[in-house]
């Protein structure tokens, strides 16, 4: 608020590197504090908290620093624990959690040094799954899916109930996420696997059925509109 009053002679301090002052908490997590050989379970409730922020639940980030005391802790928290000590209200957060926890409470092999690399999986955040929501055609459920902070684990564990508390209740919509979380897992949760644009051998693929799977909604929108019957594409 006072740059005016700076001495010149300090000015090196403030080169384009490092952490600049609007950067926000996101900046101190990084992907290496999965990637030690520490168990989750000894974990500092700071560790457990930049860990919290990372994964899409950075609202219970203060709750987690007055309640949790080690990683250890939150790996044995029961549901009615994340409700009443950290505010985790939402059914869809706690599901998160535990999912998101799943893979830190088997017992550390310490001859498997690719145990904590995270997989395909680990890495589609919810913001992934909103772009995956418009490669399905689904746009309209972006909201609901965003408040839930639904990532790629969650896809995969998403149940009928689940769908119907996220507000989709039409049953083609129902079918369009199940078959796209079929083809996700057919695929090793490929965050590049659909096809959005038409390839140069389009015009050659015969009964190639696995090929068109891999089409996003905008995809077949293009070859219905090729073909001369874009007019029902709306529905």
């Amino acid at each position: 608020s006072s740059s005016q009053d700076l001495d010149k002679e300090n000015g090196e301090d403030f080169k384009r590197n490092g952490l600049r002052s609007t950067a926000g908490a996101r900046l101190g997590w990084s992907k290496d504090l999965t990637l030690n050989d520490l168990p989750f379970a000894r974990w500092d409730v700071d560790r457990v908290a930049m860990w919290l922020h990372a994964v899409g639940l950075s609202q219970y980030v203060g709750q987690c620093r007055r309640w949790v005391r080690n990683g250890d802790q939150l790996l044995k928290a029961s549901n009615h624990e994340l409700e009443k000590e950290l505010g985790m209200k939402n059914h869809f957060h706690r599901k998160k959690l535990q999912l998101a926890l799943q893979r830190y409470n088997t017992k550390p092999d310490p001859n498997n040094k690719e145990a904590n690399i995270p997989t395909a999986i680990d890495l589609l955040d919810h913001n992934w799954v909103m772009r995956w929501l418009d490669d399905i055609g689904l746009p309209q459920y972006k909201d609901s899916f965003s408040e839930a902070r639904v990532d790629g684990r969650m896809l995969n564990y998403l149940t009928v109930e689940d769908l119907m508390h996220l507000r989709v209740t039409n049953a083609l919509h129902h079918l369009s996420i199940k078959s796209g979380i079929q083809v996700l897992r057919r695929n090793g949760w490929s965050q590049g696997c659909l096809k959005r644009r038409p390839a140069p051998d389009d015009g050659h693929l015969e009964n190639c059925p696995e090929e068109v799977c891999l089409w996003t909604n905008h995809r077949v929108m293009e070859w219905r509109r090729s073909i001369d019957l874009s007019e029902d594409a709306p529905n």
